[in-house]
């Protein structure tokens, strides 16, 4: 009687155990799928064709290196060249943001009853305006009693500020000069500049 947790061996497995085991090495036979579903024997190689598959693959391997260290130097450079493109477009940016800074002027001291039409038709004279602001107060239902314009180009905004400032519209002498913000473009330009 054998315990329950032992299983009962068949005859030919019995004599499959009795057997003494082989320790020959013989080469395995490597087995590929066809395209037909079925099975085929790899053939075995003789030394001259193994020697020649390891000189194969130690070229691969070092083609394959040669290639890696290649593509890691050219994403290196595209890595640097992308780095210099965003230092390059941050500059540009920043430029465009302080000639647009610079291309503005401040007017204060405007007579309440002056429009936008008579401002424009004082300051046009000097270059073309791009934008005129004048802030309007809802509650006292008039224009705050200054304004921004800006002008495309930054000479035609210091030019506004040469010859106005100080002049008299509309009875009333008015105030011109830069924003409040313009040092800040300053700083920038001479950055620039250098």
């Amino acid at each position: 009687y054998m315990g329950s947790s032992t299983r009962s061996l068949g005859m030919e497995e019995a004599k499959d155990s009795l057997q003494p085991e082989d320790t020959t090495k013989r080469p395995r036979r490597k087995r590929l799928a066809t395209l037909d579903g079925n099975a085929a024997e790899l053939p075995t190689l003789n030394r001259e064709q193994q020697e020649k598959l390891k000189q194969v693959q130690a070229y691969c391997e070092k083609e394959t290196y040669a290639y890696k260290q290649q593509l890691s130097i050219v994403q290196s450079m595209s890595q640097e060249a992308l780095r210099q493109q965003q230092a390059n477009l941050f500059e540009f940016a920043a430029q465009q943001r302080a000639i647009q800074i610079m291309s503005r002027v401040y007017i204060g001291s405007i007579a309440f009853d002056l429009r936008e039409d008579h401002i424009k038709q004082a300051f046009n004279v000097f270059g073309a305006i791009r934008n005129l602001s004048l802030p309007w107060d809802a509650v006292a239902m008039k224009h705050k009693g200054f304004c921004f314009i800006e002008y495309d180009t930054p000479e035609a905004s210091q030019l506004a500020i040469d010859a106005m400032a100080g002049a008299m519209i509309n009875g009333r002498p008015i105030k011109v000069g830069r924003p409040s913000n313009a040092p800040q473009a300053g700083a920038i330009l001479d950055t620039l500049r250098k």
